[in-house]
């Protein structure tokens, strides 16, 4: 074991980590890998030998903080800065049925690259040969994007992607990622402006957490293919029954199973990540535009293609909304008050189980992530009982530290 303070021992060992990637990226020595752990998460692993103890994987770790000022002062942090918030559709109705909500992400993306706004962005996939894992990547092709479409609710660690590797290629990327891999580029930028070059826009996805790798064999498994057998796996996928669709399997035949999408969402606690529940962004503050699964405002009924509820934080995220539907690509109707966009995303609820998780873990004598919040939005006494909260925890540190 190396005698150095690496990410490894700040971040996993305590239970922070995120896998997100983001120490990749700091790294000036490229002795930071990304592996696969036994519970099916992904974590740093260090290279000894080419270790120099400059300290940057940790202080751009944003499992142990985020930097002061990803919202600015007096912002509610749970819900940070906006200026309009809109039901989006793509106008290609067969992308828009392929996609997972409504299309947004992907076709605003293609529509910058293709605008020349952008020359290429860190995207998403699960490719299809058999892995069942993620893989990011620089999407330089319409294709390749739309390759990308639809959400993965497991890990993924797309920051470590962020260092540029060729400035005179990849002049202006767009960055989509959680709320943990955009407060991983935050951190970076602050440390390591140097190392990103230009984003001309971060696409933030809404996120209540994810799972273990493990989740989707048991999905698999669940949907009668044999993981040996399966190729391909889409956590939501609308051509059987429309939004908002159902867990499907791709086998190496040609076959495709396919399950009710609320099986995912009974399959979640048996392996939600542990440093999820300690994390209170759920509605991605420090991205340009934040994008959701139309749940709540207005109800959606199953079956429909589906929209996306997009809020928009900054000027830039509006103006790459405002040109794709100038060019044609997106339909927008505006959500007013776009206040309706935080009630719909249940936040009331998603910041009471942070705050009763935090209480939990503190309780427990461990040390929460550092989210410079005021003292008045961390109200952990409120919470009466934190049986519960306890309970969800233990079952995922026994996943999160699991070595078999």
């Amino acid at each position: 074991m190396c005698h150095k303070k690496t990410v490894f021992q700040a971040a996993y060992e305590p239970g922070l980590c995120h896998g997100c990637g983001t120490c990749v990226s700091a790294c000036p020595k490229g002795a930071i890998s990304m592996k696969e752990t036994p519970g099916g998460f992904l974590a740093p692993c260090i290279n000894d030998e080419a270790c120099v103890d400059c300290g940057l994987c940790i202080k751009v770790c944003p499992g142990t903080h985020v930097e002061p000022g990803i919202v600015e002062q007096g912002v509610n942090p749970f819900h940070g800065s906006a200026i309009a918030a809109f039901e989006v559709r793509a106008t290609d109705e067969e992308l828009r049925l392929a996609c997972q909500s409504g299309g947004a992400v992907t076709v605003l993306l293609c529509h910058m690259l293709e605008s020349g706004q952008i020359d290429n962005a860190i995207v998403t996939r699960i490719p299809s040969d058999g892995s069942l894992r993620t893989e990011s990547f620089r999407a330089t092709t319409p294709e390749e994007i739309i390759e990308a479409r639809g959400s993965k609710y497991c890990p993924a660690a797309p920051s470590a992607l962020l260092a540029n590797p060729s400035p005179e290629t990849y002049r202006k990327t767009a960055f989509v990622g959680c709320g943990c891999h955009v407060h991983g580029l935050y951190n970076l930028q602050e440390h390591c402006p140097e190392k990103t070059g230009e984003i001309p826009i971060v696409i933030g996805l809404v996120c209540g957490g994810f799972m273990s790798f493990l989740g989707i064999e048991n999905l698999v498994k669940r949907c009668g293919v044999k993981r040996e057998e399966a190729m391909f796996f889409r956590f939501r996928d609308k051509k059987w029954r429309g939004w908002s669709g159902d867990v499907t399997v791709l086998k190496e035949n040609g076959e495709e199973r396919w399950k009710s999408y609320a099986l995912r969402r009974r399959n979640k606690p048996c392996y939600e990540n542990l440093r999820c529940r300690l994390c209170y962004d759920l509605l991605n503050v420090g991205s340009d535009i934040a994008c959701a699964d139309p749940w709540g405002r207005p109800p959606l009924p199953m079956g429909k293609p589906g929209y996306t509820s997009v809020l928009a934080r900054t000027q830039r995220g509006l103006d790459a909304l405002k040109s794709a539907e100038k060019a044609g690509y997106l339909r927008l109707t505006p959500i007013e008050p776009y206040s309706d966009f935080y009630r719909a995303m249940s936040d009331t609820h998603y910041r009471k189980l942070w705050h009763g998780h935090s209480a939990a873990w503190r309780e427990a004598g461990r040390a929460l992530p550092e989210f410079h919040i005021d003292e008045k939005w961390t109200d952990f006494a409120s919470i009466r009982d934190l049986t519960p909260y306890r309970r969800r925890l233990n079952r995922a540190l026994e996943l999160y530290f699991c070595d078999s």
